[in-house]
């Protein structure tokens, strides 16, 4: 909370509350005269965050390349980083093996022979690879006419 009073953070932070949360925040108002904003954290985190760690984890279990390497790259760091807030100590080798599963067989094999250390380089390796393959089908089209 940007140069805000840690007295005021409850008061803020319920002024920027929209939709789900602010109906939500008009059922609980009476308890919140005295909540402090360490107890305010735990409302909000029983109410709304049930369940969300364990689909998150349930959706890197599932994630798979159905279109651009771009795209999936897009929904896996999106899980990646929502995983790491919850956990900072998952170690990086778990989510580069998850991401190169989840690719396109002409993918994976590539990456997997590449072994890239880090989520990054196999992000980025997945981006190349994609591309130069394309490059190749277009070569190839042209051949044949």
């Amino acid at each position: 909370m940007y140069s805000v009073e840690p007295s005021m953070w409850l008061r803020v932070a319920t002024m920027q509350m929209v939709d789900a949360a602010a109906l939500w925040l008009q059922s609980v108002e009476p308890q919140l005269d005295t909540a402090t904003w360490e107890q305010f954290c735990i409302m909000v985190h029983g109410r709304f965050d049930r369940d969300q760690h364990e689909l998150l984890v349930r959706q890197m279990l599932h994630i798979r390349q159905t279109s651009t390497a771009s795209e999936y790259i897009t929904r896996f760091t999106s899980l990646n980083d929502q995983l790491l807030a919850y956990n900072k100590a998952i170690d990086p080798v778990y989510f580069v093996t998850r991401f190169i599963d989840g690719l396109r067989p002409e993918l994976r094999s590539i990456l997997l022979v590449q072994r890239p250390k880090t989520l990054d380089t196999a992000c980025t390796l997945a981006l190349l690879q994609e591309e130069a393959g394309a490059n190749c089908e277009v070569s190839r089209s042209s051949t044949v006419q």
